[in-house]
Parts: structure tokens; sequence; C-alpha cells
């Protein structure tokens, strides 16, 4: 049962990014703290529609809530600042890295068993990230402040899932809804306070990201409690992983069937190691 769940996840991980890419490719305007608003406030309605109402809170779990929207937020940010002041590509790449975080973490802390194969699978995906990344036009220079974005970035992206790992490992379990509504309700002040400093907050911008915001958000949700879930059955060093690669290889074949993208050969390349690591972690 658990590697439906994971199918799931990986199919939902999948749908968020093309959303996304469709919501780049159609729009002439990007309102990109307005769909992050509405992104995490529907996922925070299918947190509070998931517990039927019946939530039961306790601050012994807020300080988690509030690490994973403090890793949410540095990753949002560390993100944006890092395409800013440096290449997308390389700072596409170096994030997508930051599931060593949660991977090692249950490999040492958690004594996660990891057999040889899965060594190699997750050698695999480590090269394969590096394959397909896209190369920048115009070469961009290492700087200061790029260094620290992508740092930033990287700690944030791969604390959030850590936090969560932690959280249900700590409390058996328990407050999945609870746990991220307090984050995500964090998280949304957090993107409407950048609506208002942005001046994105109109309904005209509201109105605009709301359908594909939605959508995102739903699978948004779904996929964190999945992940909540899985993380009780499913060891990280087989779990982020696979979701790392299982996104790439349907992000990859959208990307073919509906946007009549090509790829260089390397890149190719890159997405047949993704789907022969994603076999190897599963073995």
């Amino acid at each position: 049962m658990e590697y439906v769940l994971l199918c799931t996840v990986i199919l939902l991980v999948a749908f968020q990014n093309i959303a996304k890419k469709y919501y780049l490719v159609k729009s002439t305007k990007q309102y990109n703290y307005t769909l992050s608003f509405v992104i995490t406030v529907v996922a925070m309605i299918f947190f509070v529609v998931k517990a039927g109402f019946r939530l039961n809170f306790t601050w012994d779990f807020v300080p988690y809530s509030l690490g994973f929207a403090l890793s949410y937020g540095a990753s949002t940010a560390g993100a944006l600042f890092a395409v800013k002041y440096g290449s997308f590509s390389v700072s596409s790449l170096i994030t997508s890295y930051s599931l060593i975080i949660p991977t090692f973490y249950g490999v040492f802390v958690y004594k996660d068993p990891v057999e040889f194969i899965g060594y190699v699978g997750f050698f695999l995906l480590c090269v394969s990230l590096f394959m397909i990344r896209e190369k920048d036009k115009i070469q961009s220079k290492v700087s200061f402040k790029w260094i620290i974005s992508i740092l930033i970035s990287f700690a944030g992206n791969g604390f959030c899932s850590l936090v969560q790992k932690i959280q249900q490992f700590n409390f058996e379990g328990e407050y999945k809804s609870e746990f991220m509504i307090v984050a995500l309700f964090i998280c949304a002040i957090g993107h409407f306070v950048m609506m208002i400093v942005s001046k994105e907050a109109s309904l005209s911008d509201l109105k605009y990201s709301l359908p594909i915001g939605a959508m995102t958000g739903l699978a948004n949700g779904v996929v964190n409690y999945l992940v909540m879930v899985l993380t009780a059955t499913v060891p990280n060093a087989i779990l982020f992983p696979s979701i790392s690669a299982g996104g790439i290889v349907l992000t990859f074949v959208a990307g073919i069937t509906i946007y009549k993208e090509r790829f260089s050969k390397a890149q190719y390349m890159g997405y047949i190691l993704g789907v022969t690591s994603l076999i190897l972690l599963n073995l």
C-alpha cells in the first residue's frame, strides 16, 4: 500500500511542477506572492477538511510548525534572491540536492536500513540532476550575495521535509493536520505581507492566480499529508530520493508531450539515469 501512496505523491509533485510551468508560460504577468498565498491557503484548508474540522491543538507541536514555516520561507526567499544574483540553472541544481538533508538524517540518526544498491541509486540520481540542468545563455559570476542566497535556499528546502519527519517521529504520527495548519497559516501571513510590499494585493491579481493556485494548493496539501504518512513506513533514504527521481521523470514526459520541448543528448541521458535511480532505490 505504501508504494501506491508513494506513486500518488510522485504524480502530484509532477502535477505541481507542470501547473506552475503552465502558469509561467501562459501568463503575461507573474504574481509570485499572490500565487504562493493561494497555494498555501488552499493547502491549509485541505488539512482542516481532512481532519473533519475536529482539531486538537497543543503548544507542544507549535515549535515544529514554526520550524517548518521558517524553512519554507527561507527556501522561497533564498531561491528568489539566488536567481536575482546568480545563475538560474545552477541555483535550481543546488536546491535539488537539498534532498540529502532528510536522506542522510534518516540514515545516520534513525538508522534507516539502506542496501548497497540504494546508495548506487542515490548516486545516479545526483548525476541525473546534474545532467538535466538547463545551461544558462548568459554566464553568471559567483558573488557573495548569491552564495548566501543559495545556501539559505538549500537549507530551507531540505529542512522543510526534515522537520515534518522529526515532528511525526516525536509525536508518534499524531497531529498531522494541526501541525500543518499552524505552519501553513504562518506561511500564508508571510506571503500576504509580501503581496502588500510588492503591490500585488489586488482583486485582479487574486482572480488571475486563483485557478492554478487552487489546484496546486490541493495537490500540495495531499503531498504533504502523504509524505508524513509514508515517513512512518518508508525509510528516508528511499522516500525522498524516489519522490525527487519520480518528479524528474514525469516532468520530463510532460515537457515532451505537452510543451513539445526538445532536450540535449546529455539531458536525455540524465533522464534515463533518473529512471534507473528510481528503479534501484525501490528494489
